[in-house]
């Protein structure tokens, strides 16, 4: 059966390809961060993480299957507290990769080109991915979180913007 308009395919060699690029690059180097909703994709923003917006650090992916998991740790900062408390009242939030890549349209459906450069994971309240919700875990994580107080300073404070394509 023909694909719906908003389908949007990408072949898994390439997701895996980004994720581990994503570890090795970001997470690796506890610089995975990520903000409490996407920046329009018209914006200069789109391509780069603002210290006013971060509001978590991802310490660990893995594919479960075709499905990706991750372990995130909430800053404490702005965002993070915001964040932090919409999930204490009870708020399901969704996370939503954030991606830059050629899109090219097929039949019914637009296919995700070779180019993809994987930027970030947000949360967001609508993920276009069904069920890709925060759940909690029962355990505090186990390995060392890295010192993000600088980080955590420059958002207090509301300055900055950190450029992704640098990284």
């Amino acid at each position: 059966p023909p694909l719906p308009d908003a389908t949007i395919c990408a072949r898994q060699s390439i997701l895996e390809r980004e994720v581990e690029k994503y570890k090795r690059r970001r997470i690796q180097s506890a610089r995975a961060f990520g903000e409490i909703d996407h920046p329009p994709g018209w914006s200069p923003g789109f391509r780069a993480l603002s210290l006013e917006t971060i509001s978590h650090v991802v310490l660990q992916l893995e594919w479960r299957g075709s499905c990706l998991m991750g372990v995130i740790e909430i800053l404490d900062t702005p965002a993070g507290r915001m964040l932090r408390d919409l999930y204490l009242q009870g708020k399901r939030l969704g996370v939503s990769s954030r991606s830059w890549a050629t899109l090219n349209r097929r039949a019914s459906a637009t296919f995700i080109g070779d180019d993809l450069d994987l930027i970030a994971f947000d949360y967001v309240s609508e993920p276009s991915t069904y069920g890709a919700l925060m759940e909690p875990i029962q355990e505090r994580y186990s390995e060392p979180a890295a010192d993000h107080s600088a980080l955590v300073g420059e958002a207090e404070r509301g300055e900055g913007q950190w450029d992704m394509s640098i990284v």
